[in-house]
Parts: structure tokens; sequence; C-alpha cells
């Protein structure tokens, strides 16, 4: 499909110019505005109806992406964004909250004073953030959620459905005989963790199998605390047989952990993640995961933005994307025995 950028290539000027046309803006001579024309029923250009009208209203171009933390899941998410805006000629400007609250609020103060259209956040503090970012949508700010909420307050959100990619992981270890299911859980709090660690206890309960307080760990969604975990399950005189990592981050903590104790995965311990990072399928014995469709999760977010501009009164929209179970060798399934 031909963006406007194609158009103003093959035009000779500016996408500036071009959205000029097709805006109908005044001070464009004739022979560009034919130009312009020609190249568009060239390329079959059909420019988006929102991008019209959000052109018409307004002349900033520059959007926020504000992510709380640096793995491969948030890189895809920022690759969805940053492609989709492109082809919008937005500009975008990042920032990374390291998963601090207080830069967090450093950066959306900063956002407030600027000439932003629209905000799109993973927000760190459900419980403030709400206040917060209202206050950014009385100024004419458009905000979007990405995988979290925020208490209080209903804004426009893209996530996943992780309570049924949780559910489809323990799922498969159960089937497999596993019935000691230790979880690494994500932030207390946070909508992800709580949603994954409902998928747990629901397919425990599918399944008749007791749900154990023993077998769940509750982290932080960092390196460091899926380490540390990992290792008070392992370290104890009855470990369990399979572990869900709920992130790719607490999954390399764990992966640590299993390596300085030697255990194999999968003849010693089963090993699930949330998160096809990169790595997962490149191990030892290749990791079982919850695939998450990070890149069109930032996409949508785009879409949504450009619609909750072009209709600020617009009905709330939350937005859920499926996730698929990946299934590898680290549960065993592929193991001749």
């Amino acid at each position: 499909m031909a963006s406007i950028k194609d158009v103003a290539l093959r035009a000779g000027v500016s996408s500036a110019t071009v959205s000029r046309v097709f805006a109908n803006k005044p001070y464009v001579r004739e022979e560009v505005r034919t130009k312009v024309l020609q190249a568009a029923q060239e390329l079959d250009y059909q420019p988006d109806q929102i991008a019209q009208r959000l052109r018409s209203q307004t002349t900033s171009r520059l959007v926020a992406l504000l992510l709380s933390g640096d793995n491969t899941h948030f890189h895809a998410v920022m690759h969805g964004v940053s492609d989709l805006a492109y082809h919008h000629d937005l500009s975008l400007l990042f920032c990374n909250t390291g998963s601090s609250s207080e830069r967090e609020k450093h950066y959306l103060d900063q956002i407030r004073s600027e000439r932003v259209l629209g905000l799109i956040i993973n927000p760190q503090d459900y419980q403030s953030d709400g206040r917060r970012l209202n206050a950014l949508r009385r100024r004419g700010i458009a905000v979007i959620l990405i995988d979290t909420d925020v208490a209080h307050v209903q804004f426009d959100l893209v996530r996943v459905d992780n309570r049924k990619g949780a559910f489809e992981a323990i799922a498969h270890l159960l089937r497999l005989g596993h019935t000691r299911v230790g979880i690494v859980a994500g932030t207390a709090g946070i909508m992800t963790a709580s949603e994954r660690l409902q998928g747990y206890r629901d397919a425990l309960l599918y399944a008749g199998v007791p749900f154990d307080d023993d077998l769940v760990k509750t982290g932080d969604y960092e390196i460091d605390s899926g380490y540390r975990l990992a290792a008070e399950f392992l370290d104890r005189p009855d470990p369990p047989t399979a572990l869900f990592v709920s992130n790719e981050s607490m999954m390399l903590g764990t992966l640590n952990a299993l390596a300085e104790r030697r255990v194999r995965v999968p003849h010693d311990l089963a090993l699930i993640g949330f998160d096809n990072a990169p790595y997962s399928a490149h191990l030892h014995a290749p990791l079982t995961v919850v695939a998450q469709p990070t890149y069109e999760v930032g996409r949508e977010a785009v879409r949504l933005l450009l619609r909750r501009i072009a209709e600020p009164d617009a009905p709330i929209i939350d937005v859920m994307l499926p996730t698929e179970l990946i299934v590898r060798e680290s549960c065993g399934v592929n193991l001749a025995r």
C-alpha cells in the first residue's frame, strides 16, 4: 500500500506538501498540486480519512512513546509504533523510564509542557498515573495505554490475552504429567502480572490440581528477581518439577540460576516462558514460550491514537490481541525416552 512518503518521492516534493494538497490548504502552486495528484493516481494512493482530519485540526506532528523497560518485548513494540507513525508522517519522541516511577513522572511533566499530539505509554504507577494522564487529556493530548491500565480513569488500551496465554502454558505442563508447577510471577498489582497469575490458577482449577501458595513467587519483571526466585525454588528440598516464568527478563535470571546449579532442562526441570525472545529458540533445549504479537501491539496503539486525535469524544476502546503457545523442547515433549 502506497504511503504519503511514496507520493512525495514520485512527485518530487516534501511529505508536508502532499499533506497540504490533500487537506486542500492554500499556498500550493497549481502545477505542484497537479503533480501530487497525478503521482497519487499512479500509485493508487488512498489518503487516510483519519489522517486527513488530523491534518486539518493541528500543525503539530509530534507523538510521544513512553515505555517502562528495555527488552525485546518493548523493542518490538517500539518498532511497530515507529513504522506506522512514519507511514502517517508523525514525528516520534521516545522515552524510557527504566522502570522508575520518578523518571516516568519527570517525562510526563515534560510532555505536558510540550506541543505533543498524543502519548502512547506503558504506565508504571497504576495508582497515580490515572490522575497525571487525565491532566494530559484535559490539555487535548490523546493518551493510549499499552499492556496495563491505570486506577480510576479509563483510556484506550492495547493488550494481549495474558490470562489465556498463561492458561495454555500451564495446561500444557499439566498434560505432560506435572502437578508441581512453580510460577515466577511479575510485579504485584500490574495488570499483566495479575492476568498471568490468574491464568495459572485457572489451569490448575480446570485440571483439578490444588493451588499451592508455596509454588508462587512474585518478582518485578527484572533479571535479578528471576535469578533470586528461581534459586529459591531450586534450593528447596522439594523443588517443583516445572517452572513458568512470566517474562523474558526474569527468564534470563532463571537460566543463570539453572546453569549455576547444573539443572538440566528438560531432564531435571520443565520450563516455559512468557515472551518469545530471540534467544528462546537457540538454547541447548529450545524454550517453549507464550509468544506475544508485540509488533502489532505497537501498530494498533498508533491506530487508536490517530482515531483518538481525530475523534476526542469517541467511545473508549480496549483491544485484546491473541497470544500463541510455541512448543519446543524445554518441556521434554521432543525427547526420546
